[in-house]
């Protein structure tokens, strides 16, 4: 299966995004279609009677509710998280798990519901008090820092507050990142919508069914250009987890141990990813046991538990010079680089 890259520069992950778009771009648009177009529907409907009726549809109050629900829903909170999810799969070449989709969303439905309410419910509080008291960077620190919540409950599998906690741990560091990918991403996804209103300069809107084709339009605008931002967001999410975790480490640990003839280039470039960060076997979870069935027991050392108890971060993998070609000595990992 085909894999993604897991890291880039701001550019970089904004074209692996529309790379992933366009190799998958029947299944993103289906999930699109189904997320926006039954509110949309609802919204065709209010303004043909509308229409029909000689309503102007700025005075129609339905149109306007269906016209924010459309854009705001529990349909499109779905959507998108089963976006950031197929596209979690397709980054790590695991496309077969697709399948799955409809056990991962009963999963997860509640919480993701329950998160997107709480992050509404927070960045709506917040834009209400950057107007009356608090400086409008606050409001931009919350929403860059918990744009992450939905990738970690759909690709980690936390609870609520666990995801929303883990947000937060994810972009910090990478705060300035995160926030001109976010924002680079957001006016990319704009241009077509700008076009469009661009294009109807000067002309003579003050009838209901020219109003009714440009919603229609509208419509299939955000259809089209809505996946791309999730799909980049994913990128971002295996970006930031690359930098601490080195996640295509035990991506590249299964492969080597389902390919049994694999190279020493293949595995000395394993090493070198292992030797990036201090890894533990917290940090690996179940994919410690594909670490150590790519190497033997004289290839990774663990440290004397005395030590893991006193420094409270569990067993610590050990990348030897022996390892790497030197002399068969234990280099403590404190000294490696933790990006």
């Amino acid at each position: 299966m085909k894999r993604y890259p897991f890291h880039g520069t701001y550019t970089e992950l904004i074209d692996y995004g529309f790379r992933l778009y366009l190799d998958h771009f029947k299944n993103y648009i289906v999930i699109s279609f189904y997320a926006y177009m039954p509110f949309f529907m609802l919204l065709f409907a209010s303004d043909y009677y509308a229409a029909i009726n000689g309503i102007p549809l700025q005075m129609n109050c339905m149109s306007s509710f269906l016209a924010v629900a459309a854009t705001q829903n529990p349909l499109i909170w779905i959507g998108n998280a089963l976006i950031v999810y197929f596209s979690g799969l397709y980054i790590m070449g695991k496309d077969e798990y697709t399948a799955g989709w409809k056990a991962t969303i009963k999963q997860v439905f509640w919480k993701v519901i329950a998160v997107r309410i709480l992050i509404l419910l927070i960045t709506t509080g917040l834009t209400v008090a950057s107007i009356l008291i608090l400086p409008l960077a606050l409001l931009i620190y919350f929403g860059v820092t918990l744009s992450m919540s939905i990738p970690v409950v759909m690709l980690e599998g936390k609870g609520i507050t666990e995801s929303l906690n883990r947000a937060v741990e994810l972009t910090k560091p990478q705060f300035a990142k995160t926030a001109v990918v976010l924002f680079l991403t957001g006016v990319l996804i704009s241009i077509p919508q700008l076009a469009f209103n661009t294009g109807l300069a000067g002309a003579q809107l003050d009838q209901p069914w020219i109003l009714l084709a440009i919603r229609v339009v509208t419509a299939i605008i955000t259809i089209i250009v809505q996946p791309l931002q999730h799909i980049i967001l994913t990128f971002l999410f295996f970006d930031l987890k690359h930098k601490t975790e080195c996640v295509d480490l035990f991506l590249d640990a299964e492969k080597l141990e389902e390919d049994s003839g694999f190279t020493p280039q293949d595995k000395a470039e394993l090493l070198m990813k292992m030797k990036r960060i201090k890894i533990t076997k917290d940090m690996l979870g179940t994919n410690g046991e594909n670490i150590y069935q790519v190497f033997n027991t004289d290839e990774i050392n663990q440290e004397e538990p005395e030590k893991n108890a006193s420094s409270g971060s569990g067993d610590k993998i050990l990348i030897t010079k022996k390892m790497l070609g030197g002399e068969d000595q234990a280099p403590s990992t404190e000294s490696g680089d933790n990006q």
